[in-house]
């Protein structure tokens, strides 16, 4: 159909992620419908038509080949896995996936600019406070979800690469920007030390990452210390 048709949409009607390698780069759109319901005619045609904006993220990362998930068979009876799963699993290995975690098109495009960190040293007592400036910059009216990331690069144990620690669903029309606040309070940077079987905040250096996805060509970056 591809061949035949350049305004094709590949509509996807799942509850998880499809290997889309064969075909995903020879058809111009693909949405994902998910088990939307008896009303999900209605949503689709509304989505197909422009009547509505797609705004929707994905929950998951979707892999660029079916070797890069943890191994999987419907018919293992027992397997093991590792405490690394989903996009912290690919960030740690260094996999770029074919579609991250938290991406998602729509009828326009969204700008970030000016991250700015309210503070940059605090205490475990403390609360985390950014801004960014997010702009449609396309010509349609539409909603964003912004993401905030942790990143843990200074850890002197072994822990994600980032986090997803908040985030923020805004409309903008055509042209307008709007300053999005988000935060996150130290202890919700917290490590489980099973040693000393408790919560911990680690004093140290940290990365945040504000963007449109998990993936790193999606984000702004900053830094701040706990002490």
């Amino acid at each position: 159909l591809a061949e035949t048709n350049d305004n094709l949409v590949v509509v996807y009607v799942g509850g998880s992620g499809i290997d889309m390698s064969a075909w995903d780069d020879k058809v111009p759109a693909i949405l994902f419908s998910w088990y939307s319901g008896m009303e999900g005619g209605n949503a689709l045609a509304s989505i197909l038509y422009g009547d509505v904006n797609p705004s929707g993220k994905l929950p998951f990362s979707i892999a660029k080949k079916a070797s890069d998930y943890p191994y999987f068979t419907p018919y293992t009876d027992k397997i093991t896995y590792g405490y690394y799963h989903g996009y912290t699993l690919f960030d740690k290995k260094g996999i770029e996936p074919a579609y991250p975690f938290g991406f998602g098109l729509s009828y326009t495009h969204y700008d970030y600019s000016d991250l700015t960190v309210a503070a940059t040293d605090f205490n475990e007592e403390d609360t985390l406070k950014v801004q960014v400036t997010v702009t449609n910059s396309g010509k349609v009216a539409g909603d964003e979800i912004v993401q905030l990331y942790i990143g843990f690069a200074k850890s002197l144990v072994d822990r994600p690469v980032k986090l997803l620690r908040d985030f923020d669903r805004i409309s903008l029309q055509p042209g307008e920007s709007k300053v999005v606040e988000l935060e996150v309070a130290a202890k919700d940077m917290a490590w489980y030390n099973p040693a000393a079987k408790a919560w911990q905040v680690e004093k140290m250096d940290y990365e945040v990452y504000v963007g449109s996805s998990s993936a790193k060509a999606d984000l702004l970056t900053g830094n701040f210390t706990i002490h």
